[in-house]
């Protein structure tokens, strides 16, 4: 394997194990509990790798669980799947900014953002791809979002 795939490979681990951390700090006054469990990704970019998935339980019961879905994601630096026996979510690793499209009229080139509100790097959810809105995932999001997705069965 190259030293960038490699390097690339390492990057993305290391994005999902802050993200992990980040959840469970802020979930952890609130009675859940975590487990990691190991899975293998096969990518066609970077071949096989493991990484963790992260379980999250509540009152004993596994109601959750962050699910990396790969690095090689168009546009974004890395996905993982919020997931429910109901529902799920994705979160996508952006760079500052975000994605661009550029495009070059008469000489002239413009970059145009594909989403609003990426300040900074970071994992985040689109709310909607028509209007283009990123919103950072921090404690308050992530909690709506796990809300919105157990909420369909009682907990």
């Amino acid at each position: 394997m190259e030293n960038n795939i490699k390097e690339e490979i390492e990057i993305y681990t290391n994005n999902v194990e802050n993200l992990y951390k980040a959840v469970q700090i802020w979930l952890e006054k609130k009675g859940y509990r975590f487990e990691l469990e190991t899975l293998e990704l096969n990518e066609e970019k970077t071949g096989k790798y493991k990484i963790d998935k992260l379980l999250i339980y509540k009152q004993n019961k596994n109601i959750a669980e962050l699910v990396p879905i790969g690095l090689d994601i168009i546009g974004a630096n890395g996905r993982v799947d919020l997931m429910t026996h109901y529902d799920s979510r994705e979160f996508l690793c952006f760079k500052n900014g975000g994605p661009v499209i550029t495009t070059k009229i008469e000489g002239h080139k413009r970059e145009h953002k594909i989403f609003n509100g990426i300040k900074e790097d970071g994992w985040y959810w689109v709310e909607s791809f028509t209007l283009k809105k990123a919103y950072k995932i921090d404690r308050e999001v992530f909690s709506s979002i796990l809300d919105e997705v157990t909420s369909t069965w009682v907990i």
